[in-house]
């Protein structure tokens, strides 16, 4: 949302999303807060997901209010609490300074697909309440979208030729490979495409629809991927 135009996308898009920030975060503390300790994450991961959920509440009044440099502030700095509190509960065990570095940037590009293609679904779904907004803000983010997938591609495909020239794979290995791949980056470029050219009739709608998509593909990519790392050296 930081990186959405507030000029060319009404106030509401900012405020409504804000708030469906502060109940993820508020239901984050509370797991964190249940079985954080158990699973060895530190304090510091609840401070800041409770941290979140108070910038978010104060982000989303700022845009009740139309004060758009304190509601981009507010965006910006969830962002930043959001990645704050994924890096704090990685598992830091590995030595290598390449590793740690792979593994900071391996989350940073995870969280961007992710949350690109969902806040282009979700601006997309702000077309059909606002039909007269320019299409600029949603083609932006779809093109953003496309280059994290392309450099997605590039950081999978460096973890994975360390990855089979350190180790011998069983089959259901590959097949989640497969089904990595398939699904959360060539899948969802194809999504991509689609989307970009059906902007370019334009279809609003339509464009939503494949977002929809879009969205599910790279979450089931994610998760398959955190599967695959967690025995892996960097993450696939």
């Amino acid at each position: 949302m930081s990186l959405t135009s507030s000029r060319l996308v009404t106030t509401g898009f900012f405020r409504v999303h804000l708030l469906v920030l502060l109940g993820v975060s508020t239901v984050t503390s509370l797991a964190l807060y249940t079985h954080g300790q158990s699973l060895g994450y530190s304090q510091w991961a609840l401070t800041m997901a409770i941290a979140t959920v108070v910038v978010s509440y104060v982000g989303a009044v700022a845009w009740v209010y139309q004060n758009q440099r304190i509601g981009k502030l507010m965006i910006a700095t969830v962002a930043a609490l959001g990645l704050s509190t994924a890096l704090v509960c990685t598992n830091w065990e590995m030595t290598n300074p390449w590793q740690r570095g792979y593994v900071t940037f391996d989350l940073f590009n995870s969280s961007m697909v992710i949350g690109l293609t969902m806040t282009a679904m979700f601006l997309g779904h702000w077309y059909l309440n606002t039909p007269t907004m320019q299409l600029q803000p949603l083609r932006r983010l779809v093109l953003l979208m496309a280059i994290a997938l392309v450099l997605r591609a590039i950081v999978g495909s460096g973890a994975l030729v360390v990855e089979l020239q350190s180790h011998s794979h069983i089959m259901s290995w590959w097949l989640m490979l497969g089904f990595r791949w398939i699904s959360g980056i060539l899948g969802a470029g194809v999504l991509a495409v689609m989307t970009w050219q059906t902007l370019r009739i334009p279809n609003t709608q339509s464009a939503t629809g494949i977002l929809y998509a879009a969205v599910i593909l790279t979450f089931l990519g994610e998760l398959t991927s955190q599967l695959l790392s967690r025995d892996g050296q960097f993450p696939l």
